[in-house]
């Protein structure tokens, strides 16, 4: 599911998860390396599902909350 979702997030792309997005020298704080996403797939999805389910997704997750925000 974390897949699918981040496809979503991310237009379609299906990238090769990663921890690191650079490294720092401590001292100067200048970036001594810098790490880019891998794109693995692309989804043959239309921007138009692709915009509907983040809109789905969002609304889903705020009704949820603010029915919690209200009980409490």
């Amino acid at each position: 599911m974390a897949i699918a979702y981040s496809a979503i997030a991310n237009d379609g792309k299906i990238v090769k998860p990663f921890i690191v997005k650079e490294i720092r020298d401590p001292a100067t704080g200048k970036i001594l390396k810098k790490y880019e996403p891998t794109i693995i797939q692309h989804l043959d999805i239309s921007k138009q599902t692709l915009k509907t389910c983040k809109k789905r997704i969002t609304r889903s997750c705020f009704n949820r909350y603010w029915t919690i925000f209200k009980s409490t």
